[in-house]
């Protein structure tokens, strides 16, 4: 007896098919049959990717959303992408340090009956970093000691863009001139 099959392969919406065909001679006579089983459709199994667009005026990001068959890449769909900031991660700019804003993204896509067909979060906050935005310093606050030999000037500078920076005192033979 001799047994062949021919397979049309399942897709993600229509099921597929395998026909056996079997065949065997018996004193001189044919016997055959065939036997069609069924291929359950695979259905979709979508992953999405997620693209990000930063905005470096106000340090926020945006970001779209692709949701991509596995078993077949040509099936994809755009998702609504709703983004969160995280302010427990973020961070302000400090005169010295560069701060960061950190997203995260949540992605649903849906049929055109509004029935939700996937979801997915983002699996690594991204981050938007915000640089740091040096000294400014005010006119500053003079004085004048007396000494032995006349006055001596002291200079404090306080930074205006951080007040909980020590402020700088600078004397006689300090600084640049």
């Amino acid at each position: 007896m001799t047994v062949d099959d021919s397979k049309s392969t399942a897709t993600c919406t229509e099921a597929g098919v395998i026909v056996y065909n079997a065949s065997v001679t018996y004193e001189e006579k044919e016997y055959s049959d065939t036997h069609n089983a069924s291929v359950p459709a695979l259905g979709h199994n979508y992953t999405c990717e997620f693209t990000w667009n930063d905005n470096k005026e106000d340090y926020t990001a945006t970001a779209t959303a692709i949701f991509v068959c596995q078993n077949d890449d040509s099936h994809k769909l755009e998702g609504e992408v709703e983004v969160q900031k995280d302010d427990s991660e973020s961070k302000a700019a400090t005169c010295t340090a560069d701060g960061r804003n950190v997203f995260t993204a949540t992605a649903t896509a849906t049929d055109e009956d509004g029935n939700v067909i996937a979801t997915a979060t983002t699996e690594t906050p991204h981050e938007v970093v915000i640089p740091k935005t040096g000294h400014k310093y005010d006119d500053g606050q003079w004085s004048w000691s007396e000494t032995e030999t006349g006055y001596t000037p002291t200079l404090v500078l306080t930074c205006q863009n951080d007040a909980n920076e020590e402020p700088v005192t600078l004397k006689e033979g300090e600084g640049e001139n």
